[in-house]
């Protein structure tokens, strides 16, 4: 079942890439094609079939969610688990700014760190991209001020983990490509949702329970 929808999956995402997306998920380590999945271009809809791939699994084992929530590409998975995007309109979803922002300078970095949304000021050039949990943030941006940012944490014990990215997601660095990726959106059909989402947010968490 995995394997099989990996397949099905990859083989939707191959339009919007370069090199067939399951040859670049499963080369071997140290390879040209394996330091693929570094690149946004690769990473991002690698990211995507796996998580289709491992609901249908659970699906098919009579596992059911019954909130949805998502992040990133975890946000286009769960809006095809609940029924709101086919799996081909899913896939435009993805691949699309996946093929935009491989397009992009590669000036941008993204760093884990160990510290709160509110004593973290990330200053110029860089922004608060994710909040994982009360300790724990990602921080996008400028490759200077995110190194920058690192650097001052590091120096106060704190745990900093650089992301393997060539580029800066949710910071202003994608600013550029909203205007062709709202039009790539345009034509999408989108479907009433079988499952309560709540994206993101704690409280949006806390109205799909109440639902």
């Amino acid at each position: 079942m995995f394997a099989d929808v990996l397949d099905e999956v990859c083989a939707l995402l191959d339009p919007y890439v370069e090199v067939p997306l399951r040859d670049v998920m499963f080369a071997e380590a140290g390879t040209p094609t394996a330091a693929l999945l570094d690149r946004i271009a690769f990473g991002y809809p690698a990211v995507f079939a796996l998580q289709i791939a491992q609901y249908r699994l659970l699906e098919s084992q009579g596992v059911r969610p019954d909130v949805l929530f998502g992040y990133s590409a975890g946000h286009m998975a769960a809006a095809h688990t609940a029924g709101v995007l086919s799996l081909p309109d899913a896939c435009r979803a993805v691949g699309t700014p996946a093929r935009l922002a491989g397009a992009l300078p590669k000036t941008g970095f993204m760093a884990a760190v160990e510290a709160s949304p509110g004593e973290l000021n990330p200053g110029p050039g860089a922004v608060i991209a994710a909040v994982n949990g009360p300790r724990s943030v990602v921080v996008s941006g400028d490759r200077a001020a995110v190194r920058r940012i690192c650097a001052e944490w590091a120096a106060r014990g704190r745990r900093t983990h650089p992301l393997r990215l060539d580029v800066a997601p949710h910071s202003p660095h994608f600013d550029a490509l909203l205007d062709d990726y709202r039009r790539a959106l345009e034509s999408l059909d989108l479907r009433a949702s079988r499952l309560p989402a709540a994206p993101r947010r704690r409280d949006g968490l806390r109205r799909a329970r109440a639902r």
